[in-house]
């Protein structure tokens, strides 16, 4: 038996595709909505997630600088001069910085002297740093070398004060000179930079000095 299909008039055939047009510019608009929201999250992505999220300040880690940070805040061939009690410089450069915030800045390619005229000075370089400025304290990491009276010292993090030319690192250091090695597992600089003070740290094994016969030279 054949059913007889129900006539629509003009107004419901009328009102039934005003009703589909609806529901497909809603399913249209939607798409489109989803769409630049993803960009916008993309973007959030890229650019703006240094204005809201809060980095990690792990004493063993220097974050380097955003694209953002760069582009607005660099510094080309910085310089930084610190005094002693003596009113002794202390010179800090770097192929570049830029102002983390009021007090701090963000090195590349720290490169620290002290005076040149001083009885024995210290030389220091690193891959990053960071610089307080009311204190002067500065904090380097990766690939840290000191030099001090012919004794090249490396380690991978430095915390050091240039006023007082004082500090300490919690990672393993190592010491070079032509007639003797030292290793430890961390390190204090007392005195101006006169005394190290080598630690165990938290290795298994204690500090150990090797001393080496020197050539004799022929007069």
């Amino acid at each position: 038996m054949i059913q007889n299909k129900k006539h629509l008039s003009p107004k419901e055939r009328l009102l039934k595709i005003q009703t589909h047009t609806k529901y497909f510019l809603y399913i249209k608009y939607g798409i489109l909505a989803s769409f630049f929201l993803g960009v916008l999250i993309f973007l959030y992505a890229i650019w703006f997630k240094d204005l809201f999220i809060t980095k990690d300040k792990n004493d063993l880690f220097i974050s380097a600088p955003t694209k953002r940070e760069v582009l607005e805040k660099r510094i080309i061939n910085p310089q930084y001069f610190s005094y002693d009690k003596k009113n002794k410089p202390f010179i800090i450069q770097a192929l570049s910085s830029h102002k983390i915030d009021e007090d701090h800045f963000f090195l590349n390619k720290p490169n620290c002297n002290s005076f040149k005229s001083q009885k024995s000075p210290v030389s220091i370089t690193s891959n990053n740093g960071q610089l307080e400025e009311s204190t002067k304290k500065l904090y380097l990491q990766g690939n840290v070398n000191l030099k001090k009276e012919g004794v090249t010292f490396k380690t991978n993090s430095l915390h050091f004060h240039t006023k007082s030319k004082e500090g300490y690192g919690k990672e393993p250091i190592k010491g070079i000179a032509p007639d003797k090695e030292i290793t430890a597992g961390a390190f204090e600089i007392k005195d101006e930079g006169n005394i190290f003070h080598f630690t165990q740290g938290n290795q298994s094994d204690r500090p150990m000095l090797i001393l080496y016969n020197k050539e004799k030279t022929n007069d």
